[in-house]
């Protein structure tokens, strides 16, 4: 049974030039992570969708936030557990070339365009013919090179928050979460966990932004709070003031 025992990736899919390269060419994206910041910072952020007009990318359990223009997968639980949330009368989705054709049609009926990359996680970051050569170590920066691809002339990142803060005072991990709770004797195991997540991701952000500025692409801004503070942007400079102020 599917819902019990689910079907092990694919290894080794076969890839191709992706449908969607070089579909948006010169347009502005949002790429959205799933941090709590999402929540602290939703009115700004639609400020700056509208403003700017921005082709928006989300993943996973995004759709409490909002549905985006793309709505992506590449894990196959989290495909298990939030392919409910996929509407694609209001998202194009894109589902990972290593999803199960099992799992796809057991928890998604709809129609879906595949993404192209190598599930290479010590790989360097880089595209060839529209196929990014690396796994990038998480969906959200992922998205961040599927935009590359998509010919996105400016990157807006919201979201990917990193970990500090939630292992100094057990904050939320996801934009949907409460805070959270752990036995003390299981601290010293959630923070080297989490410690080499956010070292994982900073690897493929330091990647990432190496490529487009040899490639003569503007780097990608984050304009929600991060621990990666290299690339952070007030989102306010991006947006008009308003009366409200923040």
């Amino acid at each position: 049974m599917i819902g019990l025992t689910r079907p092990k990736k694919i290894e080794h899919p076969k890839l191709s030039r992706p449908v969607y390269l070089g579909r948006h060419p010169g347009r502005d994206f949002l790429v959205l992570g799933s941090g709590p910041s999402l929540g602290q910072y939703h009115r700004e952020l639609d400020q700056l969708i509208r403003e700017r007009d921005l082709i928006v990318m989300g993943a996973n359990h995004i759709t409490p936030f909002m549905h985006p223009h793309y709505h992506a997968f590449v894990n196959r639980h989290r495909f298990h557990d939030f392919a409910k949330t996929i509407d694609p009368a209001k998202s194009r989705i894109l589902l990972g070339p290593h999803l199960p054709q099992a799992i796809i049609r057991f928890r998604y009926r709809g129609p879906y365009e595949v993404l192209m990359f190598r599930n290479d996680p010590d790989a360097e970051f880089d595209i060839r013919d529209g196929v990014i050569q690396c796994d990038c170590r998480s969906v959200s920066v992922l998205s961040i090179g599927v935009a590359i691809v998509m010919g996105a002339r400016r990157i807006f990142v919201a979201g990917i928050d990193g970990f500090r803060r939630i292992i100094a005072e057990g904050a939320p991990t996801h934009h949907t979460d409460t805070p959270l709770e752990f036995p003390p004797e299981q601290r010293e195991a959630f923070e080297r966990y989490y410690l080499g997540r956010t070292e994982e991701t900073a690897r493929a952000l330091r990647s990432l932004r190496a490529y487009m500025v040899r490639e003569g692409l503007e780097p990608f801004a984050m304009v929600t709070p991060t621990d990666y503070d290299e690339y952070y942007q007030d989102i306010r400079q991006f947006v008009h003031a308003t009366k409200e102020g923040r």
